[in-house]
């Protein structure tokens, strides 16, 4: 399927029918929002396409509406090649072979942009790889999740990742500031906005550039008219004829979120803790979800520096698993709380150093005094119920994994070791 909606040919009546979103896709590099991180001067992609060809395949990964098709468009234009693209959702390996054709037939060079490329099975992503390697198609690729995941190693192998970023507020008002004076997007109506309108719109679009053109077609096509004959947008009616959006939340925000959630209660930033909890609240996580990394947290960061840490948590997480949102945010953020706040210690990781020694040692028996129907001493037998013997193979008996840290209850944990074994420990309790 070939598609340009800046081709020469275009008529003016298809590109008036065709959504706002597709009507305003920027001709060239000035009218392109955002990515300043790849297109800026001396920027890897702004490089590439200085440079006049493509000498790699691409992949554009990033959240919807941040403007991957759009940038395709434009490397397409910018080095003059037939473009051509395919959706992963309702093509195959026969619309592949189709579009390889084609491409034989052109002394131009060609670009294949396949969309939602990341839903590629392993077969009808190896049979790009023949054309890809030949250098017949330059591929980009689009997708919302990450390709390091979901893509072939052989296919990635071929193609440079780039990571593109949702729009900020100021870069969607400037993208509804061109299409409310474009002729080809909503400037021939003459829409008289209100101060605030299109920051209200920016908000609800949530970085998503194709949600905030469709927000601001609605809002002035729906809207009442002025006495000068011309729609006038208010905020109130923005508000009132556009309910709040969705919250976006894919696989990929509740890894990250995940991750920042926990590294913020690590870290000690109260404040960070509660806005990733809140952003995870407000996605739709399940509370058993939630309380499972919090739990986790309590004992791999807090752990024996405040022993009260892990039964804190457990009651908390127990009462949102029992009562359920919407009131289990108030336990869940005493938790996050109480944990971002405590003394950390990550000492009971020795687990982690024991058991990779054990596996290296698993062929050393269990001491003979230690095994059922040994010798065994019991140290209660002996005053303050302490005997100084190492209850580890003779092979091991030097060896350290519990590491007291420096902070909190472990300061004493660490003084309670240290006296034990002492090879001066005598009398006294320790």
């Amino acid at each position: 399927m070939q598609l340009d909606f800046f081709a020469a040919d275009d008529s003016s009546s298809s590109r008036e029918k065709a959504p706002l979103a597709s009507r305003m896709r920027p001709a060239d590099l000035e009218q392109y929002q955002g990515q300043e991180h790849l297109l800026g001067p001396g920027k890897p992609l702004r490089r590439l396409l200085d440079s006049g060809r493509l000498n790699t395949s691409l992949i554009f990964w990033g959240p919807p509406g941040c403007g991957k098709t759009s940038l395709a468009h434009l490397v397409s234009r910018s080095l003059s090649m037939a473009w051509e693209t395919l959706s992963a959702v309702d093509s195959g390996v026969k619309e592949l072979r189709a579009v390889a054709d084609r491409a034989r037939q052109r002394e131009q060079p060609t670009l294949l942009f396949i969309d939602e490329i990341h839903r590629y099975s392993k077969t009808q992503q190896d049979a790009l790889l023949p054309h890809v390697e030949s250098g017949l198609l330059q591929l980009i690729g689009a997708t919302t999740e990450s390709p390091y995941g979901s893509l072939s190693p052989a296919l990635l192998s071929r193609c440079q990742a780039f990571r593109l970023q949702a729009l900020g507020p100021h870069q969607l008002m400037r993208l509804l500031q061109r299409a409310c004076a474009d002729a080809h997007g909503l400037g021939k109506l003459q829409p008289q906005l209100e101060d605030g309108v299109l920051e209200r719109l920016a908000q609800l679009a949530q970085g998503d550039a194709r949600a905030a053109l469709g927000l601001l077609e609605q809002a002035i096509l729906s809207a009442p008219m002025g006495a000068d004959g011309h729609p006038r947008v208010t905020s109130a009616w923005v508000d009132e004829q556009l309910p709040e959006q969705p919250v976006k939340y894919t696989e990929s925000d509740h890894h990250a979120c995940t991750s920042a959630l926990i590294k913020s209660i690590r870290g000690s930033d109260t404040q960070a803790a509660l806005y990733w909890l809140g952003r995870m609240v407000a996605g739709g996580e399940p509370v058993d979800y939630l309380t499972r990394r919090i739990r986790i947290s309590a004992s791999e960061d807090i752990g024996l520096a405040d022993p009260q840490a892990i039964l804190h948590t457990q009651a908390c997480c127990a009462s949102a698993e029992a009562v359920g949102y919407p009131e289990a945010r108030y336990p869940l953020a005493q938790a996050v709380i109480y944990l971002s706040l405590a003394p950390k210690s990550d000492s009971v990781g020795a687990i982690f150093r024991a058991e990779d020694r054990a596996r290296q040692t698993a062929h050393l028996p269990v001491p003979a005094w230690l095994a059922p129907g040994g010798k065994y001493i019991n140290p209660h037998q002996e005053p303050y119920h302490f005997r100084m013997v190492r209850h580890l193979p003779k092979e091991l008996e030097k060896e350290t994994f519990y590491e007291p840290g420096q902070l909190g209850y472990e300061i004493k944990l660490a003084r309670r070791l240290q006296e034990l074994w002492n090879p001066g420990f005598t009398a006294g309790e320790p």
